[in-house]
């Protein structure tokens, strides 16, 4: 019920979630190896390593691994610091290290039908392509300011999450909260619980350790050395999510502080000392409600108010151009919509400008805008200080309770079912408010009832007719509407997400995003055949269908449910998925073709492109001989993810182009039929003269041995069980 597990459960984190779970099991059975060297612990610990990096979260699971690295250095220092060792305890010790060592091997191993493909993946992505790794500016990006430690404890102190976060983040759905009562144990359980010393100091460092990394580019220095020198730790972004370790060691030493706290309290001389600090932190709390809270302070621009301001006009000013399809610039009431799309955390920081240089003066069209947020700005205000009254109120029924346990001499289990009910009182005031956000204004809504849940799934006018189409192809999305629901039917689209997109197409992507339009050439070989959009207009090279559609409308933001109406629109120079390219260029460098695909006078079907340097001597000699000819033909038969058919009709050998991404491991059942590179990312395939059926399957080698490594390294454990078992049967 911790509201950082929670969060991430519900804002679509899973694999996050599922992946921790496995760190408690882990550190568990790398403690046992250390106490009892045996198989069973040996497997066991193997086991739980595979087990957490097959749940799929690369990041979570490098973390453990960190700690691990952690308790090895502190448990050898420790060992070595202690100058009571003969050589057959340095022996012993060295046996425990490779038990270690040989169980995170195997376990990785079992793993390694997700990971090779991964690996040789990341090499071509935008988290490894870039300089080897994500680009530390990138990586660095959602890094925990120190400020923001104060929402460990008030969590409304940076607006909670949502369109009300103000921190430093670039945005969040929520704080990082801990709570004063844990904080409180943890601190009792570092000072004064009995646990052995290795496992306080590696706990400590492990706190000490992730939350240093956590601050990513506000200590660059420290981020910097590991990024640069450990392996593959350059891929990752968000540092902040270290933070589920240090969260994880706060909880073991509260853990370890709620079992001492009732000796402590019987302890005349400690009561004392505990009974100041509870008193101290309720006087500042105190006074900190009385001092007026002022959220979204000029302090935020750190002094680059005028480049914030100057950012803020280029927003403001694109709010005013005009969205309409014939680019006459008139802006109309159409236009109004965009304003209600402008992100809050703009209107936030615009009314924090007008606040610094204390003017209201600005333009009619914001004025609303502007009074919604000094609302919700007020409101956050109110949260922020019930945030203290709730925390005084803890602290002063703690006290109480500590006079009262003392005085009538109360059983140990009431004073630890007490702190631990207070404890579920104050997370679930939290978890209610992630999951049905009242206090704050998140940025898509959690929970959604089952009314919203079927209408999400039912069809409309616009997708019954894009079904209707059986022919293959792509749309392209200007309503804004939520990308998931094309895949809800089937319907292809060129937009959606991708955390570690393939890095020329990212590229591509980057092109668009500098022109702010798709070139026709460009939409043909991306195989868009529908362009879906709210307004009537004239689009080049595509024709309006003449009905007007309604279509149902889906923000995460909103938990209604909106018709809006829908234009359609039909390319005029459809090109199907799969065609035949009249002529090929070959050029010797990645950015000079996509220079050339996304020019306006780029035919993808007239004239494409080939990278030599990708090509072999003989791919080569027959990309030379290819020569166009008009009696030649190409149909796709079928298509599945993994498996394409395709029947050609050619009277020479031609060049097929497939809109599709080239990935390596594709293949095709003919021995003389060769898949190549086109125009930077697509599939070519050179196929001979003749009428001819191919079949082309994705059969990548690297999961193919990887699956293999898998399945051998479980054989081996299951082998090792069974031995271990014997054993311990005839023991």
């Amino acid at each position: 019920i911790s509201p950082y597990m929670v969060v991430y459960l519900v804002h679509g984190h899973g694999s996050q979630i599922m992946t921790a779970s496995y760190i408690p099991w882990i550190i568990l059975f790398l403690f046992k190896i250390y106490d009892n060297m045996n198989i069973l612990n040996f497997i066991l610990l193997s086991l739980f390593i595979g087990l957490q990096l097959h749940r799929g979260h690369i990041q979570i699971a490098y973390y453990t691994w960190m700690m691990i690295g952690l308790f090895i250095t502190v448990r050898t220092c420790l060992f070595f610091k202690n100058k009571k060792y003969d050589s057959k305890e340095i022996k012993i010790f060295c046996y425990k290290n490779l038990y270690v060592f040989f169980s995170l091997f195997l376990g990785f191993l079992t793993s390694l039908s997700v990971y090779l493909p991964v690996i040789n993946y990341t090499s071509i992505s935008t988290r490894g392509s870039a300089n080897g790794g994500f680009g530390i500016d990138n990586a660095t990006q959602w890094s925990l300011n120190l400020k923001e430690i104060i929402t460990f404890i008030l969590p409304y102190s940076y607006g909670f999450g949502g369109k009300n976060y103000w921190g430093y983040l670039p945005f969040t759905d929520f704080p990082n909260y801990i709570g004063i009562l844990i904080i409180f144990l943890a601190l009792i359980g570092f000072m004064k619980s009995h646990i052995r010393k290795e496992y306080k100091v590696f706990f400590i460092l492990t706190i000490i350790f992730s939350l240093f990394l956590s601050f990513g580019k506000y200590f660059i220095g420290f981020y910097s050395i590991f990024y640069n020198w450990l392996p593959f730790f350059d891929k990752f972004r968000a540092p902040i999510f270290i933070l589920i370790i240090f969260q994880f060691s706060i909880y073991i030493m509260a853990a370890c502080g709620l079992s001492r706290i009732p000796e402590l309290i019987r302890d005349r001389n400690k009561i004392k000392y505990i009974y100041s600090c509870l008193s101290l932190i309720i006087i500042l709390l105190i006074i900190n409600s009385f001092i007026p809270q002022k959220l979204y302070p000029y302090k935020k621009f750190d002094g680059q108010e005028n480049e914030f301001f100057n950012r803020l006009k280029r927003t403001y000013s694109q709010l005013l151009v005009n969205k309409d399809l014939n680019n006459d610039n008139i802006y109309n009431n159409n236009d109004k919509q965009i304003f209600e799309q402008w992100t809050n955390s703009d209107a936030k920081l615009y009314y924090s400008y007008l606040k610094f240089i204390n003017t209201t003066q600005t333009s009619s069209e914001l004025i609303n805008v502007l009074n919604n947020t000094d609302i919700e700005v007020k409101k956050n205000e109110k949260y922020l200080l019930y945030d203290s009254y709730y925390i005084i109120a803890f602290l002063i029924l703690i006290i109480l309770f500590f006079f009262l346990f003392i005085r009538y001499d109360l059983k140990d289990k009431y004073l630890i079912y007490f702190i631990i009910l207070l404890t579920l009182i104050d997370y679930i005031r939290i978890d209610k408010d992630i999951i049905d956000p009242t206090y704050h204004i998140p940025n898509k809504i959690v929970t959604q009832n089952s009314i919203y849940l079927n209408n999400f799934l039912e069809s409309d006018e616009v997708t019954n007719f894009l079904s209707a189409d059986n022919n293959k192809y792509r749309i392209l999305d200007y309503t804004g509407n939520n990308s998931n629901r094309w895949a809800a039917f089937n319907i292809e689209t060129i937009h959606g997400y991708h955390a570690a997109k393939l890095d020329l197409y990212n590229k591509l992507l980057t092109q668009i995003r500098n022109k702010g339009y798709y070139p026709k050439g460009l939409l043909q070989m991306l195989n868009v055949k529908y362009i879906i959009h709210s307004q009537k207009g004239d689009i080049p090279f595509f024709t309006s269908i003449d009905n007007k559609y309604n279509m149902s409308y889906f923000l995460s933001t909103s938990d209604s449910l909106k018709t809006i109406e829908t234009f359609i629109y039909e390319s005029d120079e459809f090109l199907d998925r799969i065609f035949i390219v009249n002529e090929i260029n070959l050029i010797d460098s990645d950015d000079e073709i996509l220079n050339k695909i996304t020019s306006d006078l780029f035919d993808p079907a007239f004239i494409s492109y080939i990278n030599p340097n990708y090509l072999t001597e003989q791919q080569l000699l027959l990309v030379g001989s290819v020569k166009n000819s008009s009696n030649s033909s190409v149909k796709m038969i079928s298509w599945e993810p993994d498996k394409i058919q395709f029947k050609s009709v050619t009277d020479k050998p031609q060049i097929i182009l497939l809109s599709e991404i080239y990935y390596p491991g594709w293949v095709i059942n003919e021995e003389n039929v060769e898949i190549i590179r086109i125009n930077g990312l697509f599939r070519g395939i050179i196929v001979p003269k003749g009428e001819n059926v191919y079949t082309m399957k994705f059969q990548p080698q690297d999961i193919k041995f990887g699956k293999l490594i898998s399945n051998l390294s479980y054989f081996i454990l299951i082998c090792l069980f069974s031995i271990a078992m014997y054993r311990r049967k005839n023991a």
